[in-house]
């Protein structure tokens, strides 16, 4: 946006559960994190609008817990100093039939459960609120509170804990906070409870129900009498009379030259009004939510802006409505700008680059478009035309749509439906979509698309006595008063909008975020290969040439310090709720399952402490090429070779197991009983892809890791007879271990005992540590080496979800058990350093290297020591390290002094952070820039208020300002330092920003006299995110690669402005020029002044410099850009012997 000065849209688009609205909101975050705002609640504002359209617009779909069911426009604006000054939002495709229908196992919005559910007794009280289950609007979805609870106590909170356990949702604990946000966004105390008048008014209406009326002589029905109560209640909550309710959703009203004409309605009309009726009083009040919070952001003017666009997801449910009908024809339009964005874009840049590119092929899905927006034809002009129709027929908008499209490649109207199914064959269509195939019924199409009300409901809702209930219909009074043949139908609003949003994109420069869901069970840490295969598919990312790679069975991994220092990084955001499991992964693939390079691509590895008997249709294959017998008794800790994917048949003591190789997953069988009842014997299968290979772990559910410093022993502990106590097995640090099958099930407990690494007998029972690997996830022990120092220890217990065999219920649980030091250290500066604890030993530590230290503990104090910069040996104050904060994470300021005179007054800081997960405590110490210095110039940095001397060397300056935790948009200022300078801020150059991941550019210094020194300045993220290094270097550099002494010099107008510089053989210097845009450069030799004609400095290009000397005849000169604006100019020989770069005849002029 700085650079191109266009606003720049960010669309994020993905079938329903990728994660778009997650995505979208973690741009957001970022936006809101990474520049200022004008005032502190505007960033606040943005965030909780968004949280607070999810409550309202937000449910749950078999495809995605938290489905947003209207698209999103979320505008961020800023002024012309790129400061945040407010937003905007505006939405599309509402989902306001959701309010009364809700498929099979799906819900209704959240807000309706969260009242319900979570709202204090005396507003539930007020509202005569009972359990979700006793409303129409709400017991068709998937809650089943009925069979968890079997009352509902008025007078206390009522929670549903059962049931939010079981739909595995938080519908508890989340009123307050909504409630909570509305205040934030200056929502008065009236309109919260005129808002939750109303979501109780449309679950009371739902609950009235009809019957036929054997007085009418119309064929009219009335309310059942037990629905009278819900009538009642209904008009309370929306502060209207309970006759012109009655009257509403009884009998239709029309108006005839000033004559009110009222005709009862049947049961099937007067249902189909009353849920009218609650989708338009909802769908009107979430436009009136939208309001509140466009107030809550406005702002005065802008000059740029930035849009996040969260798309609605393609759906495909077996039976698809209009609304899938919207829904699906945005996406298609969406898709098409994907692929005009991505592939067009491509190759127009591939032509103007001169690169050689066979023609792309990708899915043009404009007939598909045209299906819809055809002035003829299309679909929505058809449903405009039936809805003008006054006797409709179910069937009639199929018929037209196969009438206007006939034998149309991307249509069909042969389905093969269920026979018990009550879509009629007439009344579907199936669409091949670029997502897949979708099949519509259009039994309700019309209705969904002629939206408007009806004359009754506007005479009704303007007698409410609430002027907010009144209110919320202001725009439909203006639109409806007018004629009715202008009124917009659904459709043609879908297209509409759809036409502002693609002007909006294609009027930018547009950013794409393409969310992948990566399994269909909405379970985390699951990929399934032929999901995501599929997504990849239709978006023209993945042929059938990439399918046969991919099926290859290889696996391209990053190096595991890229992972952690990735994962620092990271977590320098507030982003990461819970690093645990990530972290543990890290350390995981740290560890190497194998050294051995030469091991096949099928092993299999019994780690279960028994033999295992294999038996194997493929037969096994020796290490030297011979096949073995197709049976096989295979040691504890034995490899074997496999030679195909296939079944196999595991046989541990008398039990025979049939095994599936060609799953890729944790898997557990069930063994034997054990002596305890609730905890069978069992072994797991683990198949896992590791250094290219794949290997078949047969162990048991547990698994130590030992990320400790020293060997660690797992002791068979006798508790009666203490001396018979033994070692089992050592884990080596660093090293992972499989805990024996029968070990696990030794004690009546869950029970495993280690100690530190010793004697194989006599293990003392008062120095090894218990862990309870099912009951205790996290601990802290202390035990005791020979020398009688003592190591602390945090273990920590993960559980890892595990499919039942050879099923895919993920029912079960495997134990990975990670044993840490309770602190482990990293040196994040660019110097080594020296640390010691309770005055003890000094311990080195280089730059950017770990350590644990396993004798630390919370009531130690930590000392760090640099032994060596600024020409000075520095110490820190003592650091207590109780650290009794309960955050993730938070950070210590750290002051040096000299160590040999600690009296000076001169200090270094430093900063230590502390990262926490469960008990186990990461300490980094850093500096938050590194400052490095390549020019031949004395440089003052100020960043903040603090200004920092910058001396010419190559070993870097560590700044750390005072403010080292202050969430401001940190900027910095350089010049040129001198001792005449005072503090007048004409010679600084302009404020440039520090909070990016990377950033190149100059910038401008001034000296007295008017002269214009022109740095460059490489902005980028150092070993970690909490550390940037800032390197200045001179605009133009000159390299002399020729065996000859040259001289430089500028010249302007033919006049030399600075005297001749010298460039000796194999020599790199700066060059400041003062005039780059009008200047010219000249060189000559040394020794013989011979003097070229002038070139220019402007990139890029090569040439012969002509030199009147025999034996260096010619000057090659280079000038390059690296593309950020640092220029190179280099100068190499032309000697005569080389092949000429013209071939031409000689004459008898002067010469060439």
């Amino acid at each position: 946006m700085r650079t191109t000065k266009q606003n720049q849209p960010i669309v994020v688009t993905g079938e329903s559960g990728a994660g778009k609205t997650e995505s979208a909101k973690y741009v957001l975050q970022y936006l809101s994190k990474s520049y200022h705002a004008c005032n502190a609640s505007i960033k606040d504002r943005l965030i909780k609008s968004n949280l607070l359209l999810e409550a309202f617009g937000n449910t749950k779909t078999i495809h995605n817990n938290n489905s947003s069911r209207f698209g999103e426009i979320m505008e961020v604006h800023f002024d012309e100093e790129y400061t945040i000054v407010g937003g905007s939002i505006t939405y599309y495709l509402f989902e306001k039939t959701r309010v009364c229908v809700q498929s099979t196992d799906e819900k209704n919005f959240h807000i309706f459960y969260y009242l319900c559910v979570d709202a204090p007794a005396r507003i539930r009280k007020s509202l005569q609120l009972n359990s979700p289950d006793t409303y129409h609007h709400l017991n068709q979805d998937c809650s089943q509170t009925k069979q968890l609870t079997k009352s509902y106590p008025q007078d206390t909170d009522f929670k549903c804990e059962q049931l939010v356990s079981n739909l595995k949702l938080n519908d508890t604990n989340d009123f307050i906070k909504y409630d909570q946000i509305m205040n934030d966004i200056a929502i008065s105390q009236e309109d919260k409870l005129n808002i939750y008048s109303i979501l109780a008014g449309i679950l009371h209406l739902g609950n009235i129900n009809f019957e036929d009326d054997s007085e009418s002589t119309q064929n009219g029905c009335k309310i059942i009498s037990t629905s009278e109560q819900a009538l009642i209640v209904t008009a309370q909550m929306l502060h209207v009379d309970v006759h012109d309710l009655w009257n509403v959703i009884l009998a239709r009203i029309s108006m005839m030259k000033n004559t009110i004409i009222s005709v009862p309605l049947t049961v099937h009309t007067a249902e189909h009004v009353r849920d009218k009726l609650a989708k338009t009083i909802y769908a009107r009040l979430f436009n009136q939510l939208v309001a509140y919070v466009n107030t809550s952001i406005s702002f005065k003017s802008s000059t740029s802006h930035i849009s996040i666009i969260d798309t609605i997801g393609f759906e495909n449910y077996p039976i698809n409505s209009f609304e899938q009908f919207c829904i699906n024809y945005c996406n298609e339009k969406i898709q098409q700008v994907f692929n005009e964005h991505l592939f067009e874009t491509a190759r127009l840049l591939f032509e103007e680059e001169g690169i050689g590119l066979n023609k792309i092929d990708y899915t043009d899905n404009q007939d598909c478009i045209n299906l819809f927006e055809d002035q003829i034809t299309g679909w929505f002009h058809l449903l405009d035309e039936e809805s003008n129709v006054t006797e409709q027929q179910s069937n009639q908008s199929t018929h037209d749509i196969f009438h206007g499209n006939p034998n149309h490649s991307m249509i069909s109207p042969k389905l093969d439906l269920p026979a018990a199914s009550i879509i009629h064959h007439n009344e579907v269509f199936l669409v091949e979509h670029y997502s897949g195939n979708a099949v519509y019924s259009t039994s309700e199409f019309i209705d969904k698309n002629n939206d408007i009300l009806l004359d009754s409901f506007i005479i009704f809702v303007r007698k409410s006595k609430n002027e907010f209930v009144k209110n919320l219909f202001d725009e439909i009074f203006v639109e409806q008063s007018k004629d009715n043949i202008n009124y917009l139908s659904v459709g043609t609003k879908v297209r509409s909008e759809m036409t502002d949003i693609i002007n909006k994109v294609k009027g930018s420069v547009v950013h794409f975020i393409t969310c992948i869901k990566p399994n269909v069970k909405m379970i985390s840490n699951e990929f399934q290969q032929d999901q995501i295969r599929s997504q990849l598919k239709k978006l023209d990312l993945f042929n059938d040439d990439d399918e046969m790679m991919m099926m290859n069975e290889t696996a391209a991994t990053l190096n595991s310090s890229s992972k952690i220092n990735i994962l620092q990084e990271i977590n320098s955001l507030p982003m990461v709720d819970n690093e645990t499991h990530v972290f543990n992964d890290l350390c995981d693939e740290q560890l190497s399952f194998t050294r051995n390079d030469s091991q096949p691509i099928w092993c299999l590895f019994n780690g279960t402490g028994n033999d295992l008997i294999v038996d194997y249709l493929g037969g096994f294959e020796e290490f030297d090429g011979n096949i073995s017998s197709t049976s096989i008794n295979i040691k504890h800790n034995e490899f074997i070779q496999l030679l195909v994917k296939y079944q196999l048949s595991a046989k541990i003591g008398d039990v025979v197991k049939t095994i599936n190789l060609n799953r890729s997953c944790k898997r557990v069988y069930d063994l034997s009983p054990s002596t305890n009842q609730n905890r069978p014997i069992q072994m797991l299968c683990d198949v896992q892809i590791r250094n290219d290979r794949r290997h078949v772990i047969f162990r048991s559910l547990v698994k130590i890791y030992n990320n400790t410093t020293v060997p660690l022993s797992v002791i068979s502990v006798d508790l009666v007879a203490t001396e018979q106590n033994h070692k089992i097995a050592t884990i080596e640090d660093n090293d992972q271990y499989f805990v024996p099958t029968d070990l696990l099930y030794t004690y009546s407990s869950s029970q495993i005992y280690i100690a530190v690494h010793g004697d194989e007998n006599n293990i003392e029972t008062n120095n090894c540590c218990s862990i309870d690997w099912e009951n205790k996830p996290t601990m802290e022990t202390t035990l005791k080496l020979k020398d009688g120092t003592e190591v602390h220890l945090t273990i920590i217990t993960e559980l890892n979800a595990a499919y039942m065999e050879n099923t895919d219920q993920l029912d079960h649980t495997c134990f990975n058990i990670y044993i840490h030091p309770t602190f482990c250290l990293i040196n994040l500066l660019p110097i080594d350093i020296k640390y010691l604890f309770d005055i003890d030993k000094e311990i080195d530590l280089k730059s950017n290297q770990s350590c644990s230290m396993i004798s630390a503990n919370r009531n130690s104090t930590l000392t760090f020591i640099i032994p060596s910069y600024d020409n000075a040996r520095w110490i820190s104050d003592a650091i207590d390290l109780k650290l009794e904060r309960t955050n993730d994470h938070y950070e210590y300021l750290v002051l040096f002094h000299y160590a040999t005179s600690p009296n000076l007054e001169k200090t270094l800081r430093m900063i230590l952070r502390v990262d926490t997960i469960h008990k186990s405590h990461r300490l980094s110490l850093y500096s938050s820039f590194w400052i490095f210095n390549y020019i031949d110039l004395k440089l003052e940095l100020q960043i903040e208020n603090n200004r920092t001397f910058i001396d010419v060397a190559q070993t870097p300056v560590l700044v750390c300002p005072e403010r080292f935790e202050s969430e401001t948009n940190r900027k910095g200022q350089l010049r040129l330092y001198g001792i005449d300078q005072g503090d007048t801020t004409t010679d600084w150059s302009e404020k440039f920003s520090l909070d990016v991941i990377r950033r190149i550019g100059v910038v401008s210094c001034e000296v007295p006299n008017d002269r214009k020194y022109m740095i460059c300045m490489d902005v980028a993220t150092g070993p970690s995110s909490l550390v940037k290094i800032i390197e200045f270097s001179p605009l133009l550099v000159i390299i002399n690669k020729s065996i000859i002494a040259i001289e430089i010099v500028e010249a302007v107008s033919d006049k030399e402005q600075n005297q001749w510089i010298s460039v000796n053989p194999e020599q790199t210097i700066p060059f400041w020029p003062r005039n780059m845009k009008d200047g010219v450069m000249r060189v000559r030799y040394t020794f013989n002044h011979v003097t070229s004609s002038p070139f220019t400095m402007t990139p890029t290009y090569r040439t012969l410099l002509r030199m009147d000397y025999e034996e260096h005849p010619a000057l090659c000169v280079e000038v390059t850009t690296n593309g950020q604006g640092r220029i190179t100019v280099i100068f190499e020989d032309y000697e005569v012997d080389d092949t000429p770069l013209v071939n031409c005849e000689k004459t008898n002029s002067s010469s060439l």
